[in-house]
């Protein structure tokens, strides 16, 4: 049987030790509920969601030159990337022209080193409806 003070230090103890889980309980929580949150809004768990799918022309490349014609238009790109850019596709459409004008030929699959420019044809293609 345990005497008074004994009875005395072992609520002591469990109060401690509730303390401490309540403490570092709401902690975990708080990082859960952020965890959620991250996940919730695509940043975690879709790796697609940090890195972008397509090159956007007015962050890596700039537009040096460009010839609209009847069937084709002519772009001078330039890489500002700091690395090697590959240009898989480029497609243009535009209300003035009938279809649209995608890179063709020779020009897909084209290495733009760093700095370095590019003179790009695209030509018409006309688009079929359904």
């Amino acid at each position: 049987m345990l005497s008074k003070r004994g009875v005395f230090l072992v609520l002591k103890k469990a109060q401690a030790s509730m303390e401490f889980l309540m403490t570092y309980g709401w902690a975990i929580l708080v990082v859960i509920i952020i965890i959620a949150i991250l996940f919730t809004s695509g940043i975690i768990g879709d790796p697609t969601a940090l890195i972008p799918e397509k090159c956007e022309f007015y962050i890596t490349v700039i537009c040096l030159d460009h010839l609209v014609e009847k069937d084709q238009i002519q772009l001078s790109l330039l890489n500002i990337a700091e690395r090697d850019i590959i240009v898989k596709n480029v497609i243009a459409t535009s209300d003035a022209l009938e279809g649209q004008c995608e890179l063709t030929g020779i020009h897909m699959g084209r290495t733009l080193g760093n700095g370095q420019d590019f003179l790009f044809q695209l030509n018409r293609t006309v688009m079929t409806t359904s």
